[in-house]
């Protein structure tokens, strides 16, 4: 006798020793079966679709805003850049033309 497992029942009224779960795996499905299994598998496939179909609809006119803020970042991106390298410059500048 195998010893007791907690959550897996070993017994399902024959005397086998695999778990109900592994002989539902092995076990041939029908015709009946595998036709359901593919129609839900069609269904869940166009569901998802969908899902990313509206996700994307809804979502581009927040990706337009956001286009559009980056487009009036950049530029202010680059003068800070320019501002930062000339304050860098200048205070170098200063330090090498002090007296030591």
């Amino acid at each position: 006798m195998l010893p007791p497992m907690p959550g897996v029942d070993w017994r399902d009224g024959t005397d086998d020793i695999a778990p109900v779960r592994l002989k539902a795996l092995i076990e041939e499905p029908t015709e009946e079966e595998e036709k359901r299994a593919l129609r839900l598998a069609r269904e869940e496939i166009g569901r998802q679709e969908r899902n990313d179909r509206d996700a994307l609809n809804e979502a581009i006119p927040d990706l337009i805003r956001l286009e559009r803020y980056e487009r009036r970042a950049w530029p202010r991106h680059k003068r800070a850049i320019r501002e930062f390298g000339r304050i860098k410059f200048n205070r170098s500048y200063v330090q090498a033309a002090a007296p030591r």
